[in-house]
């Protein structure tokens, strides 16, 4: 409390923005010592920006960055569990990046609920089953005067893992779109919607309209702005049932192709259209318009 009293005089005296992580904004300890995470009073109208990160379903707090905004912080929503871009897209051993918040792939940002993180709270860090109803029970909601304190979301890209600008841009898309889509685009009908089915229903068509768009539309202008972005897409699912292949996309619009050698396929494989019969070594592979894969 000493540093940030004294560290924000020199910013107010200059007419800057004390901003920070959430623990600007925090009382970390009780009297007796012992371990809290609660709204720091003292500080609440010294103009402080805490960025909320530490939200991960599980570990406490989920609900730090509305007793902030409710307390009148202006607070910036940067949740781990779904804007941390360093962290791998998903459990193939073959990804880069870091978990220890979990995975986040494009769909996490885009699910993203800024003034009721538990709505779309269906699975934790590494894929166990959540119930968001169960977790939103004994949780502090935003008020609705307090909505105005939340000035935004933001996504973070660490670059301790980023060994050269492809691995920059592999990590940054697709997610960078789910983001700039929740933060601009109208507020989502599911948002607000209080039965689980149906909210969970209307997010799952309007991600069905958004993974097209990306597929369909923007992976193709990623494949040329700027001489070609280096864009995750993510691996090709694949079964085989009774003899023939089944396999499919995450982003309707990329095309699958596969072999059948042995080799990795290329442009000029075989495409994927319906299941086939098959026998022996299957390797199959998605490919953009523009080469990517």
């Amino acid at each position: 409390n000493h540093f940030m009293r004294n560290f924000s005089k020199i910013l107010d005296e200059r007419g800057l923005v004390t901003g920070g992580w959430e623990e600007i904004g925090l009382k970390m300890e009780d009297e007796a010592g012992n371990h809290i995470r609660t709204p720091n009073m003292e500080f609440s109208d010294r103009n402080f920006q805490p960025y909320v990160w530490n939200s991960i379903f599980g570990w406490g707090g989920e609900d730090i960055a509305y007793q902030l905004a409710n307390s009148g912080y202006k607070v910036v929503l940067c949740n781990a569990s779904n804007l941390y871009f360093d962290l791998s897209y998903d459990k193939d051993p073959e990804n880069s990046g870091l978990y220890w918040a979990g995975f986040v792939d494009t769909r996490s940002a885009y699910e993203f609920v800024p003034f009721n993180l538990f709505k779309t709270a269906n699975t934790g860090r590494f894929g166990e089953k959540l119930d968001p109803d169960s977790l939103e029970v004994g949780q502090v909601a935003i008020n609705e005067a307090a909505k105005k304190n939340v000035l935004g979301i933001q996504g973070q890209l660490w670059s301790e893992t980023l060994i050269n600008p492809d691995r920059l841009e592999y990590s940054m898309f697709p997610k960078l779109l789910g983001l700039a889509e929740r933060a601009w685009a109208a507020q989502p009908a599911y948002e607000t919607e209080a039965d689980k089915s149906k909210r969970f229903a209307t997010l799952e068509k309007n991600w069905n309209q958004f993974s097209n768009t990306i597929g369909q539309k923007e992976m193709t202008r990623l494949d040329y702005i700027a001489g070609g972005v280096g864009y995750y897409i993510p691996p090709a699912g694949a079964k085989i049932v009774d003899g023939k292949l089944y396999a499919n996309t995450a982003y309707p619009g990329l095309t699958i192709r596969y072999t059948l050698d042995g080799s990795e396929p290329t442009m000029t494989s075989l495409e994927y259209k319906k299941p086939i019969d098959v026998n022996g070594d299957v390797r199959v592979k998605v490919f953009s318009g523009g080469g990517n894969s």
